[in-house]
C-alpha cells in the first residue's frame, strides 16, 4: 500500500495499534472472559506482551522506521498463526484474542510492502519458530492452570 501518504498511514497504525491496547484493556477487566484459555511466554502473561508490542509499533510508527515495522509485524504474524492454531487445536477460542489478532493483521496488510516478501516471510517463520518454543498454554480453569503444548494430544482427545 505504497499510495497512501504517510501521514495517513501513521495515524491509521496509532489508531489500530490503540484498539488493540483497548482490546487488552476489556479483556483485562472482563472476569470471566476466556476463563479457560490462558497463555504465557518465560512465565509472563500475554496480555502484557500484547500491550507492549503495540506501544512498540506506536514508537516505531512515530519514527517512521517502516521496514522496522514491518519485519516486526511479520514476526507477530507468526506468533499470531501458533496462538490460533493452540486455539483450534485445542477447541477453546477467545473472542478477545481473535479479535486482538484481527487488529493485528489488518497493521500487517496495511503495512505490507510487496518489495519485502521475502524478508516478511522469513520473519513470520522466525516468529513462528522461536514462539513455538517459549509459548505454555492452558486450557483449563486457571486454579487447575496445567501447560499444554501445542504439539501434544488434543485437550479431552484421544
Amino acid at each position: 500500500m505504497k499510495n497512501i501518504p504517510a501521514s495517513k498511514r501513521n495515524l491509521v497504525n496509532i489508531l489500530i495499534a490503540l484498539i488493540g491496547i483497548g482490546i487488552i484493556v476489556l479483556y483485562s477487566v472482563c472476569g470471566q472472559s476466556c476463563l479457560y484459555l490462558k497463555g504465557n511466554i518465560l512465565s509472563l502473561d500475554l496480555k502484557y506482551f500484547g500491550i507492549l508490542f503495540m506501544g512498540v509499533v506506536i514508537f516505531l510508527t512515530l519514527l517512521k522506521t517502516r521496514s522496522l515495522l514491518l519485519f516486526l509485524l511479520s514476526c507477530a504474524i507468526g506468533v499470531e498463526i501458533h496462538l490460533v492454531a493452540f486455539q483450534v487445536n485445542t477447541g477453546v477460542y477467545c473472542p478477545y484474542c481473535l479479535a486482538f489478532g484481527v487488529a493485528l493483521v489488518s497493521l500487517f496488510i496495511f503495512n505490507f510492502d510487496y518489495s519485502k516478501k521475502i524478508h516478511a516471510i522469513i520473519f513470520i517463520i522466525f516468529g513462528l519458530l522461536v514462539f513455538s518454543f517459549l509459548f505454555e498454554g492452558s486450557v483449563t480453569p486457571v486454579y487447575g492452570e496445567e501447560p499444554l503444548n501445542l504439539f501434544s494430544e488434543k485437550v479431552g482427545g484421544t
